[in-house]
């Protein structure tokens, strides 16, 4: 039995996006699976997630509500990346950058 078993299905909230949702796993990768039906988080996405939010905004339920109410806007954030459920809330605060890696355009 794998340690970090998780059931086929189960209902939690998401930390992206807020909604409650019946999670279903897809995949044999327990961390790449179980995507929101919504935002399509994947649990380590809504586990990153629920770990921003314990340290810079514990009062949110979702990374969504931190950014609308403005929770977040005093921070630099660097994604090192383009895509993914963070990309679109967090291009909406005020020191948000993102990048990605073309080794074909040195």
């Amino acid at each position: 039995m794998e340690a970090d078993f998780k059931p086929d299905a189960y209902t939690d909230v998401c930390s992206v996006c807020g909604r409650t949702h019946l999670l279903t796993r897809k995949c044999r990768a327990i961390r790449e699976t179980y995507n929101c039906p919504d935002c399509l988080a994947s649990l380590r996405e809504r586990s990153q997630a629920r770990c921003i939010l314990d340290v810079l905004a514990p009062d949110a339920l979702s990374i969504t509500s931190a950014v609308s109410s403005g929770g977040l806007d005093h921070l630099k954030i660097f994604e090192p990346g383009t895509v993914g459920p963070f990309r679109k809330l967090f291009g909406r605060l005020p020191g948000y950058q993102q990048s990605d890696y073309y080794p074909e355009d040195k």
